[in-house]
């Protein structure tokens, strides 16, 4: 019978240490999970310019898809408005897509429409 009890208790401590193995895989496998998905939440890398004129420009090259896009951010949105004059910055910005002394807005538009790009303006607080 001490045979049966001591191969019993080896074969429990055994399988204590299976489990414990297998939890630390587990736990490894969800930590690696998570460091993974939280590197591609924080997005791919960008390199910083500043230029001459005082802009900064951040590029990330991503070779998946055939495009570019480019946002342009100006800081001069509605919290930069004189008090008094609340809204002018909406009204630059919408004036923006109106045309000018040399092209129509639908001539601006065709043009982007053209090489399949596309526009908009806004003014926000930040």
């Amino acid at each position: 019978m001490m045979k049966g009890v001591e191969r019993e208790s080896v074969e429990r401590g055994q399988w204590t240490a299976l489990t414990l193995l297998c939890s630390y895989a587990l736990a490894h496998l969800a930590l690696t999970l998570i460091c993974a998905s939280i590197a591609a939440a924080a997005g791919p890398p960008a390199e910083r310019y500043s230029l001459s004129n005082g802009a900064h420009l951040i590029v990330s090259e991503q070779h998946a898809l055939p495009l570019v896009v480019m946002q342009i951010l100006i800081d001069a949105g509605s919290r930069r408005d004189p008090r008094g004059q609340e809204g002018v910055a909406q009204l630059t910005a919408d004036l923006l897509t109106e045309g000018t002394k040399t092209r129509t807005a639908s001539e601006i538009s065709q043009a982007f429409d053209f090489i399949g790009a596309s526009y908009s303006t806004s003014a926000d607080t930040d």
